[in-house]
């Protein structure tokens, strides 16, 4: 039993590292072929309804795996820049880019995007980045980073605030531009839950700062309602305003909107 136990345990192992392997490999030719696209959501300012940012996400169809979401990297942020800069110097809105906090603390990382911020004369407050998954991650040691991109003119975010990993430790300690709200937080908006007492405590905790505040995941006309009396400077993001969009889609909507 345990030879046999040890055979199916080693061919269980042998595949999870061979689809591994091949993960990497895909993605490295990925690159080369340039099948890596992004789509960019569009963020509105509830009170004006106009457009003043759009989130970049990577998008990667794979035959076999599907469509699949890679890890940040200067390759992302070299495209969405390079797609979107002329649309946010022309309309004023910035570019959102998540990162996660091993990105923001690699010195490789840093290096490549301070060098492009330098090449393109990219000005102050057109890149915000969307800080995940942030556990790991030693306060201190953040913040000092932090800081460096700040110096840079490069905005920060905490993203998916109000899931298991944030907390208002993280307000309390790190030099935070916005707070983008999790959707599972805007989905209780307008629910007959007791749960809707969390976005109560938002009210609370965000009341004189809603300009700093963007909701995520917004798909209902309730929730604009609610979010537009209790939270009137916020910024909002989700199916009710638009998909994530191509760019040329994109820069159409942006001239439609933000034009007039």
């Amino acid at each position: 039993t345990s030879i046999v136990t040890g055979v199916l345990l080693g061919g269980f192992y042998n595949q999870r590292v061979a689809r591994k392997q091949s993960l990497v490999s895909r993605l490295k030719n990925a690159i080369r072929s340039e099948s890596l696209y992004l789509v960019y959501q569009p963020i509105y300012k509830i009170k004006t309804g106009k457009i003043i940012g759009v989130e970049a996400l990577i998008r990667w169809d794979d035959h076999d795996i599907g469509s699949i979401p890679p890890e940040i990297s200067d390759f992302v942020f070299r495209m969405a820049v390079k797609q979107t800069m002329s649309l946010s110097e022309e309309f004023d809105i910035f570019i959102s880019i998540n990162v996660s906090s091993q990105d923001l603390l690699s010195e490789s990382f840093q290096e490549k995007v301070f060098q492009m911020i330098d090449e393109s004369n990219i000005k102050p407050g057109m890149i915000m980045m969307e800080l995940t998954e942030r556990q790991s991650a030693e306060i201190n040691s953040l913040q000092k980073v932090i800081s460096l991109f700040n110096n840079k003119g490069i905005s920060i975010a905490i993203d998916d605030f109000g899931t298991g990993h944030s907390n208002l430790n993280w307000l309390s300690n790190l030099q935070i531009d916005e707070i983008k709200i999790d959707k599972s937080i805007t989905d209780y908006i307008g629910e007959p839950s007791v749960n809707n007492n969390i976005v109560s405590g938002l009210v609370e905790i965000f009341k004189d700062i809603t300009n700093k505040v963007i909701f995520e995941g917004v798909e209902t006309s309730t929730q604009v309602k609610y979010l537009t009396e209790m939270f009137p400077e916020c910024g909002v993001q989700g199916w009710y305003y638009s998909q994530p969009l191509s760019i040329d889609k994109l820069t159409k909507l942006v001239n439609d909107i933000n034009g007039v």
